[in-house]
């Protein structure tokens, strides 16, 4: 018999001895508690981060990492009657037919992630889709595809318009020149694995406010201590002017290739010089050592330069261009001192970009190359850079851009409405060679 019998209603007995809470042992219970202490870690810092997004705002857009496309796979696939731009991986837009329809004739707009994605604004807001919605709203039909990816310079759109005559565009619109520049400084930045796996891991931490809060306070800024006005930049991963200089004519090459091979096809071409933030800094330090104290702080992620310093004055700037007149970082005090709307500055601001020790803007050699190729090929000029210097007086608005290559939302509806009477006199000029007796076009088919 049971010493202590159960009373009634199953109950123990009053003197029976209270039971013990058995805790699981082993390995099923340390994963367990493992699970919940995690589980409760992720929701505090979840709160936390809510928290920081409330009083401070979403984090700012993490730099856009991107691999590089191998060329030896083919850039669509095609399912029946429907394309699909595999290129674009994660950045692709909506799957489109491969005939177009009757009476609407095919725009494909082409470029590096200034086209598509760099903005990391919905495809609806990008230049392209705006250009489709103002050409439809003017009742011009018309059909635009962005056919854009971050990463491809002049030689990957230039695949992209070779592969893409299948479509049978009636239009190429080109924006593009930031890449070919840029990726001379990425491919210095993140040109082996170690490097790339760590600019891959800081863009997923930097979507965090939490991160952009503990890097702050926990990364100090590097000390600047270069010995000479010529001292090693190597710390700053500089990149040599030459490989600058061969980029732009590579850019040059492509692009007059590109546009030769769409008009062989009978495909109108427009190029539109591409627009950056002349306002930004210079991306690494040129000649630190020569400017006031103060101006210039290097952070754990630019260098910034700025003019609310006592010692830095025109006079002091100018004496210091004289000993060192292609430095990046006096150039753009100069521009900042004369402010924008003064050619000079102007012409300093753009100087500067041109001489940045890391570029990643498109340079004026390929502003004019662009030019060129379009006054020799013969094909439609659209000058997106002197519009936007003309809009902004003297510099493109800075409230255009997100980033010194990127467009704001704000910008990408700019660029559209540059865009459109040049495109929409393409198109008429399209329909009336469509309509003519003997089927001859216009200038660009």
């Amino acid at each position: 018999m049971h010493p202590n019998p159960p009373a009634p209603g199953g109950l123990p007995a009053p003197d029976a001895p209270p039971r013990t809470v058995l805790r699981a042992r082993g390995p099923r219970g340390v994963l367990a508690r493992a699970g919940l202490g995690l589980l409760v870690a992720l929701v505090l810092l979840a709160l936390v981060e809510g928290l920081l997004r409330l009083l401070l705002g979403p984090p700012p857009p993490p730099l856009l990492v991107r691999s590089l496309w191998d060329f030896s796979k083919p850039l669509f696939e095609f399912r029946g009657q429907v394309v699909d731009p595999v290129y674009q991986r994660s950045d692709a837009i909506p799957p489109f037919g491969l005939h177009k329809q009757p009476d609407r004739p095919r725009v494909l707009v082409v470029g590096g992630s200034t086209v598509r994605a760099g903005s990391r604004l919905p495809l609806a807001q990008e230049f392209p889709m705006v250009l489709e919605r103002l050409l439809l709203a003017s009742g011009v039909r018309v059909e635009v595809i962005n056919l854009g990816r971050p990463v491809f310079d002049s030689s990957g759109v230039r695949e992209v318009v070779s592969q893409a005559m299948v479509l049978d565009p009636d239009v190429v619109v080109s924006v593009q020149g930031h890449n070919d520049i840029g990726n001379v400084s990425f491919l210095r930045l993140y040109g082996d694995l170690e490097s790339a796996l760590a600019a891959r891991l800081w863009a997923s931490l930097y979507r965090f406010r939490i991160y952009h809060l503990l890097e702050r306070f926990t990364v100090p800024a590097p000390r600047l201590s270069l010995p000479s006005p010529r001292g090693d930049l190597t710390r700053f991963r500089a990149v040599d002017r030459s490989r600058v200089l061969l980029a732009e004519t590579f850019y040059r090459q492509n692009l007059d290739h590109m546009t030769h091979e769409a008009q062989d096809r009978g495909v109108a071409v427009v190029l539109a010089t591409i627009v950056g933030d002349d306002l930004a800094s210079p991306g690494a330090p040129s000649c630190p050592d020569r400017i006031p104290p103060g101006s210039g702080k290097l952070t754990p992620r630019e260098w910034k330069l700025g003019i609310p310093v006592p010692d830095l004055t025109l006079p002091n700037v100018e004496a210091a261009l004289v000993e060192d007149p292609d430095c990046a970082d006096l150039l753009y005090l100069k521009g900042l001192l004369l402010t924008p709307h003064d050619p000079l500055g102007a012409a300093a601001l753009q100087r500067a970009r041109d001489l940045d020790p890391l570029p990643i803007r498109a340079t004026t050699a390929v502003q004019e190359a662009t030019r060129e190729v379009a006054r020799d090929r013969g094909a439609t000029l659209v000058d997106l850079d002197a519009l936007a210097r003309q809009e902004g007086a003297g510099v493109a608005p800075r409230a255009w851009f997100v980033d010194p290559v990127h467009f704001s939302a704000l910008g990408h509806l700019e660029i559209a409405r540059m865009l459109l009477d040049p495109l929409r006199q393409v198109l008429e000029g399209i329909d009336a060679s469509e309509a003519s007796p003997d089927g001859r076009g216009v200038s660009g088919r």
